[in-house]
């Protein structure tokens, strides 16, 4: 995965396997033997001899095959369904992380993208809805459910209005941001740029391979790479409130792996890249 991203980050194509077959054989073996001999005298050596002997052995054969064409497009090229964005954030995962990786835009806000073709920033609305977002998280005043609508499954977020005040405050900013009804508790979720009407959220979501990419613009490229022009410089943080946004994943690259430091990030952590 991290050689993927370095591709990514310099231009290159990534490579990727899929499991084409798991062949497992087993094999049960088993024998017994008695023999028996006749001496003058028993007592010094044994009439009988009994003897057992088993094996068991199992040997799984695993086949990979290079995920191209149209299983590559639809496993990483495909956008991820906004049902499945909120699911995750009702699971209980963080919103302001799950949208930062997720998303492009909600209801027209842009979200921050490091993919050298179309890089952009954030808008600022975007920092504060996902805050938001994640404040209410906390709060458990917003929920999901799953409902038939024109005989389709839709997916439904939940605005509670039996919230206390500093819930009812933050609700009422986040219709303001998203251009929703003021008095509407259930809003549909759509695939789009652009909300049908003030009851929807429309969320242009990315792709695993755009989530790949945007991770990949995080890589900070050792400079004399980018004076030879192989690859693009880092983009800077981003600043929201006169603060310096935490990036998703930091990796460091250094010409030995005693000039390497590490540190923490809004994921898992940094990893370093010697080289």
């Amino acid at each position: 995965m991290l050689l993927n991203l370095v591709k990514l980050r310099y231009g290159d194509a990534p490579v990727f396997l899929d499991v084409a077959s798991i062949i497992t054989q087993y094999q049960v073996q088993g024998s017994v033997s008695l023999s028996g001999s006749w001496f003058n005298n028993p007592s010094l050596y044994p009439a009988q001899v009994l003897g057992g002997a088993g094996t068991y052995s199992d040997r799984p054969t695993v086949t990979y095959s290079p995920l191209v064409g149209e299983r590559f497009a639809r496993s990483l090229m495909t956008p991820i369904p906004p049902s499945a964005i909120i699911s995750l954030m009702q699971a209980g995962y963080p919103a302001d992380l799950v949208l930062r990786l997720t998303v492009h835009s909600i209801n027209g806000l842009q979200n921050h993208y490091g993919g050298q073709a179309r890089a952009k920033e954030a808008d600022p609305g975007f920092y504060r809805l996902i805050e938001l977002l994640r404040q209410q998280q906390r709060s458990n005043a917003i929920g999901m459910r799953l409902a038939k609508m024109d005989d389709r499954q839709a997916s439904l977020l939940i605005i509670r209005g039996h919230t206390d005040e500093e819930s009812k405050a933050r609700s009422e900013e986040i219709r303001k941001l998203l251009g929703l009804n003021p008095t509407v508790t259930e809003l549909r979720v759509a695939y789009g740029s652009v909300a049908k009407d003030d009851q929807e959220i429309a969320i242009l979501s990315r792709s695993m391979l755009d989530v790949l990419i945007d991770l990949a613009s995080y890589i900070e490229v050792p400079a004399k790479h980018v004076e030879e022009k192989r690859v693009n410089p880092t983009l800077p943080a981003g600043t929201y409130g006169g603060k310096r946004v935490p990036p998703l994943l930091t990796i460091h690259s250094s010409p030995s792996k005693a000039g390497c430091c590490l540190h923490r990030g809004v994921l898992s952590g940094s990893v370093v890249l010697a080289g």
